[in-house]
């Protein structure tokens, strides 16, 4: 990098307009205009519930729903007892 000199990266005040114009959009729509269609179709509208249950030392279960799958994360090879 020199001293008075691009450094060649992305110019924040352009973004920022960008995002700003991006908003304006969005409210002038009633929707967002950068959603993934598809993705807001699975996760909003059409959401499937997990059958798994998974279990983890920072994320140990206490309880578990019947009929789940549980799914063991560990570091190393474990034995289940």
């Amino acid at each position: 990098m020199r001293h008075g000199l691009p450094t060649g990266a992305a110019m924040p005040l352009c973004w920022a307009h960008a995002e700003y114009v991006s908003l304006v959009r969005s409210a002038h729509d009633g929707v967002c205009f950068d959603r993934v269609e598809p993705a807001f179709q699975r996760y909003v509208v059409h959401p499937v519930p997990s059958r798994h249950e998974i279990w983890s030392f920072r994320h140990s279960l206490r309880r578990m729903s019947q009929g789940k799958i549980l799914r063991l994360i560990v570091a190393a090879d474990a034995t289940i007892s």
